[in-house]
């Protein structure tokens, strides 16, 4: 019996073949595990090097990435390089580190770190520069946040606004509980397209995951729309932002956020944004709601995040 992560992995495998011999265009790639940042770091100035937040796999967040990073990287006369990690707090360390040039990461791994990055530009999506949360269960008789008492739940990550930062504001605000109380068990999926998953094949009951990759995975798979139904959808967020490193460049961060901002007219960009699902970019988003979703959220307060890491206890076949 092969696992999904097992043929996930042979995908990306045959991915990372197909760029041997691509020339200077190519994206290198750099999905190791590593959980510790090296003692120094010097910067390469023929390379951009462009993090991608765990939101999806590394398969799909090569697919959907490599080229924006391509566009970007000529824009600036630099060889792409593509990295993820798999924690969204990896990232972070990795930005303000100096590790990472660039990076797409989620708006509740931005809150914590908006002073120390530059915010280059955020995505829109829908004609608005903001995205949502909802809650997804296969089971039709959950029909609220309340209805999950007891049940097993899946976050996504630590950090992430849509995929935990949320419904523990909304159970800490309308229910006054946590959710080692509330929940019979909860899991760690690590990218929003796994959490999906879980609920498909019944490892848990339900999920919280981004609206916008919860849309793109069932337009690519619309068999899993009769399976599934979204019991609560949260107000706006601000989109999730791409930012820039302390210490990078002023005309690289220029040339950066202004490439970002012609994408949705430039011919050789808008191909890349559909493959992202994004209409384009605006300078800024309005983060008032997420910061204080993330402070009700009471992250950092000794509370520690519930849950296992999902990969750590399965394999779906």
């Amino acid at each position: 019996m092969i696992s999904r992560a097992s043929t996930r992995h042979g995908v990306f495998v045959a991915a990372l073949l197909c760029l041997v011999g691509c020339g200077d265009d190519a994206v290198e790639l750099d999905f190791s595990q590593r959980s510790t940042p090296p003692p120094a770091v010097s910067h390469d100035d023929s390379r951009l090097v462009v993090g991608v937040g765990a939101m999806i796999g590394p398969v799909e967040t090569y697919e959907s990435h490599a080229g924006l990073l391509r566009y970007l990287a000529r824009a600036v006369h630099r060889r792409p390089q593509l990295v993820q990690r798999r924690t969204y707090e990896e990232m972070n360390r990795m930005l303000i580190s100096g590790e990472v040039d660039v990076a797409f990461i989620c708006t509740g791994a931005y809150i914590p770190i908006r002073d120390r990055v530059t915010l280059l530009a955020v995505p829109i999506f829908d004609g608005e520069p903001s995205y949502h949360s909802i809650l997804i269960a296969r089971d039709p008789s959950l029909r609220s946040l309340s209805s999950l008492r007891g049940h097993s739940f899946a976050f996504t990550d630590p950090l992430s606004q849509t995929g935990r930062l949320y419904p523990i504001y909304r159970l800490r605000r309308d229910l006054q509980t946590m959710p080692r109380e509330f929940f019979s068990r909860t899991v760690y999926s690590g990218a929003h397209d796994e959490s999906v998953h879980l609920v498909l094949d019944g490892q848990v009951d339900a999920a919280a995951v981004d609206e916008v990759v919860y849309r793109h995975l069932l337009g690519d798979h619309p068999e899993y729309a009769p399976r599934l139904h979204v019991l609560d959808r949260s107000p706006a967020f601000g989109a999730p932002p791409v930012v820039a490193r302390a210490g990078l460049p002023d005309d690289v961060v220029q040339s950066l956020r202004a490439a970002l901002l012609a994408s949705s007219e430039a011919p050789e960009a808008r191909r890349y944004l559909q493959d992202l699902g994004v209409d384009g970019f605006a300078e800024t988003a309005d983060y008032a709601f997420a910061i204080r979703v993330a402070r009700d959220a009471q992250i950092g307060s000794g509370d520690a995040p519930e849950g296992t890491r999902a990969a750590d206890v399965r394999a779906v076949p």
